[in-house]
């Protein structure tokens, strides 16, 4: 996968990165449907990944670009989202944006809990690309990275996909939706999959 003729590398990540990564996550987010419904507010997503993004530095799996314009953050099989992380982050919302933003964040962090893929597997939770940076393939270049370890380890990869506007990177990376949420009157989450594939095994 290239960007502006040359493949880049992913950086080791650890905690001296955080700062970035949080820009990037919450730049890319900035107009996510998802986002948006719970908390029209500009400093939402920031908030969210300030809070969320230390826990995913211990798992070995969070990913930045070297050129520092793309991160992603996932779990490796058997590891699940920190409840008192979750239980932290609905305060902030409640005490940042008051009671209708935490309210529809329990609604959609409820649903997520209740659908979420049951069997072994990555989860993908967050990836995202700085808005200058976006449409030179580094969205695909960080999921790659996460879904040649999902072959190797012959497990499935699962993500929320919360943009319409994102299902066609996801499908070309090999997923494919599992079911769809809901909200009435809000928007829409596709919860996609993709099956582990043997060495050599293209995308069709």
């Amino acid at each position: 996968m290239k960007s502006s003729g040359n493949v880049l590398k992913i950086l080791n990540v650890n905690k001296h990165c955080k700062k970035q990564i949080v820009k990037i996550l919450a730049e890319a987010f900035g107009s996510d449907p998802v986002f948006n419904w719970i908390c029209s507010e500009t400093d939402f997503p920031r908030l969210i990944f300030d809070a969320w993004t230390p826990s995913f530095f211990s798992q070995n799996y969070t990913y930045m670009t070297d050129d520092k314009s793309g991160a992603a953050l996932c779990l490796p099989p058997g590891v699940k989202l920190s409840f008192a992380v979750a239980a932290a982050v609905l305060w902030k919302i409640f005490r940042s944006f008051g009671f209708g933003a935490l309210r529809r964040a329990l609604r959609v962090y409820s649903n997520l809990r209740k659908h979420h893929y049951p069997f072994p597997h990555f989860y993908l939770f967050a990836v995202g690309v700085l808005k200058g940076a976006q449409g030179k393939g580094l969205g695909s270049i960080l999921i790659l990275e996460i879904t040649r370890h999902c072959d190797a380890l012959n497990m499935p990869a699962y993500l929320e996909n919360s943009n319409e506007k994102n299902l066609a990177l996801y499908q070309r990376n090999g997923f494919h939706t599992i079911q769809e949420l809901k909200f009435d009157g809000g928007p829409t989450l596709w919860l996609m999959l993709r099956e582990p594939r043997k060495p050599g095994a293209h995308l069709t």
